[in-house]
């Protein structure tokens, strides 16, 4: 099996490569690249727990004021950086505290966004992790993002 050092090295040859890294030019035969593409799944909805008995945490009211009917709506992921500029399109999860991304709890004023179409490749991310660290890296996955800075459409 070879193996390839450099990008270079794979030139004239067939690769393996994460299908949610392909980027695919427009043509005059085609009208738009994501209408030919597969779409990301949908976001799965995960419905907030109820408290089980008295000894267990109970649900505050403050966590339990998640937006309602926002699932899976279109949503513009704005820059951080304080400029009014979209650089990402993806579809809004959750705003439940109690909910994690990563692994990571989600906190207050914070949304849980799925990312499909990244408009600012090298924009870095809110909470980077070892995987994710610009929006490129987090096309297709799901991210923390300021509350404030998500905007549906």
């Amino acid at each position: 099996m070879t193996e390839f050092l450099d990008l270079e090295d794979s030139v004239n040859t067939f690769v393996a490569w994460p299908a949610n890294r392909v980027i695919f030019e427009a043509s005059p035969e085609t009208s738009s690249p994501i209408a030919n593409s597969e779409s990301t799944p949908p976001a799965p909805i995960k419905k907030p727990m109820k408290a089980m008995s008295e000894s267990s945490t109970p649900i505050t009211q403050e966590s339990n004021q998640m937006e309602t009917g926002n699932e899976n709506k279109k949503c513009l992921v704005m820059a951080i950086t304080g400029k009014k500029r979209v650089i990402a399109e993806g579809r809004w999860s959750t705003n439940d505290p109690l909910q994690t991304v990563h692994f990571v709890p989600l906190g207050p004023n914070a949304v849980k966004v799925w990312i499909d179409v990244v408009k600012v490749k090298d924009a870095c991310v809110w909470r980077p992790s070892s995987e994710i660290e610009c929006m490129e890296d987090a096309i297709g996955t799901a991210i923390a993002w300021p509350e404030d800075k998500v905007v549906l459409v």
